[in-house]
């Protein structure tokens, strides 16, 4: 089943559920069909297979599920199985950030990371803190957030303007739960964001993402991508249609996500197409992903043309073992694989390289 299946392979963005009619703007429609998705193939494609590489294999490097990656200009961060484990581009392993545990430079578990500059914030929610440490594994400051965000506190955040754009927590039934809202620089919460609330406490990623002077933010189990300028203005900004794919989202029996879920579950593995993840805007594309009969989809559209192409990837000994896609900018889409002796192996390739293939 769809989403069964995924969430035992990878984590994907965050899922919440709010009034989407209560939101009024032009949003331009991208519509996808999943049935004319073209399925590249690793190991065959020579170009790929010369901009790939294979990461180091130690009792401290190996990864599991990619829960998240962040690139900086010299090394590359992997979350996964609550550990932060860093590379360089030619695959060797770089060291840990951090660890799992009690003491003040540790974190009892990730709930989301970010980043300014080369500082990296590390959200321990448990914990009830927010550590920053530099990229050579250095504690640099820890923000407590027992006072500052426990009434109002968040999922994730995302850097934004003069502090944070937050995901808010769940406070549970009969209780209004706004969605979204700005945080001080020090975490402290300052207002709500829009009039949309969460129904439900389910949250599975990261689901934020900045492009020019705003910061896009989607559900997982709905078709838009929002965009949030810096007077706080919430705006649909684009609609993805998956046509006769697409869930019904507004069926009147569904309460939560979890009825969304249970009811997507019960169909064909191949019925529908949702649960969008990895948005990126650059000047000429928005690149996203989204999961279809138990497989991870690119979409690339080129903003000025019009153009749009569906991809996915496979690999000679099983396309199961394409373990994510992850597109960080325009140009630098990761792919991750596993080779014959399950070693992890990496693509790096840009939005206009796949374009360029295809076309070729």
């Amino acid at each position: 089943m769809i989403l069964k299946k995924i969430l035992l392979i990878v984590m994907l963005a965050g899922i919440c559920f709010g009034c989407e009619n209560k939101l009024k703007s032009n949003a331009i429609s991208i519509t996808v069909d999943v049935d004319k998705a073209k399925a590249i193939e690793l190991t065959k494609t020579n170009w790929l297979k010369n901009q790939s590489f294979t990461l180091d294999v130690t009792e401290n490097s190996l990864i599991g599920d990619i829960d998240d990656v962040i690139t900086f200009d010299s090394l590359f961060l992997i979350r996964t199985h609550g550990k932060l484990v860093k590379f360089d581009y030619t695959g060797k392993y770089d060291g840990n950030i951090s660890m799992m545990g009690q003491a003040g430079n540790e974190y009892i578990g990730v709930n989301s990371i970010w980043y300014k500059g080369d500082t990296l914030y590390i959200y321990d929610m448990n914990g009830k803190k927010v550590l920053l440490y530099s990229l050579d594994n250095k504690l640099i400051a820890t923000i407590r957030l027992s006072s500052k965000a426990s009434s109002n506190p968040f999922q994730m955040l995302i850097p934004f303007h003069k502090g944070y754009i937050g995901k808010m927590i769940y406070k549970g039934e009969n209780t209004q739960s706004p969605e979204l809202a700005y945080y001080n620089d020090d975490c402290s919460f300052q207002h709500t964001i829009g009039k949309t609330s969460l129904t439900s406490g389910l949250t599975l990623g990261y689901s934020f993402s900045k492009y020019d002077k705003m910061v896009l933010y989607w559900r997982q189990l709905g078709n838009f991508i929002y965009s949030i300028d810096e007077s706080f203005a919430i705006n649909k900004r684009y609609y993805i249609d998956f046509g006769r794919k697409n869930i019904p989202y507004n069926n009147p029996d569904f309460k939560d996500e979890y009825d969304i879920i249970t009811f997507v579950n019960a169909a064909p593995p191949n019925r529908y197409a949702g649960l969008l993840s990895n948005v990126i805007e650059g000047k000429k594309y928005v690149i996203f992903c989204f999961i279809s009969n138990a497989k991870k989809y690119l979409t690339i559209y080129d903003k000025t043309s019009g153009y749009l192409k569906t991809l996915y990837f496979t690999n000679s000994i099983d396309e199961l073992r394409v373990i994510d896609v992850r597109p960080i900018s325009e140009n630098q889409i990761m792919i991750f694989s596993l080779g014959e002796a399950d070693n992890g192996i990496v693509y790096i390739v840009s939005a206009q390289q796949l374009i360029d293939s295809i076309k070729n």
